[in-house]
């Protein structure tokens, strides 16, 4: 059995969201100061469509995890819900492959009970967690889905 390890989202895209929001924050008090006034429908929509989503998505970035252990494989989704799962639970697994120019992508999604989560290539420890599916999940339960976009 493996040892114990935690596949969790890259940190760099966590910067790369709080750089897009201070790029907005900074336009709008750039934008204020010459017009010398606070426009309250741009202040508004700035919150709508780039502050809420990307505190959303930090907070998915930083909250889920999936640890894989000799107990099993536990996952904690955005609300900071863990829940786990033993190899023999798992019902399937869905394995998408998609080629591009720009490289390889793919994307493990696990169902169990009522539950499911993926784990994505961009994702810190993917190539253990992948090698820990195939070798520890039957084969007649994987479903390996290739794509080619060239």
């Amino acid at each position: 059995m493996q040892k114990k390890f935690v596949v969790k989202n890259n940190s760099s895209l966590t910067l790369w969201l709080l750089a897009i929001m201070a790029f907005f924050l900074i336009g709008l008090i750039i934008r204020s100061v010459l017009a010398k006034e606070l426009s309250v429908p741009l202040v508004v929509s700035m919150l709508v469509f780039v502050d809420i989503p990307c505190v959303i998505a930090i907070m998915w970035l930083k909250v889920f995890r999936v640890t894989v252990s000799c107990m099993g494989i536990t996952y904690r989704n955005i609300f900071g819900i863990s829940r786990t799962v033993d190899v023999s639970e798992i019902s399937r697994v869905k394995w998408r492959v998609n080629n591009t120019r720009y490289g390889k992508m793919e994307k493990i999604t696990v169902y169990f009970r009522h539950h499911k989560f993926s784990v994505e290539t961009l994702m810190q420890n993917f190539n253990k967690y992948s090698d820990y599916i195939k070798n520890n999940v039957d084969g007649s339960r994987i479903r390996i889905v290739k794509k080619s976009f060239k």
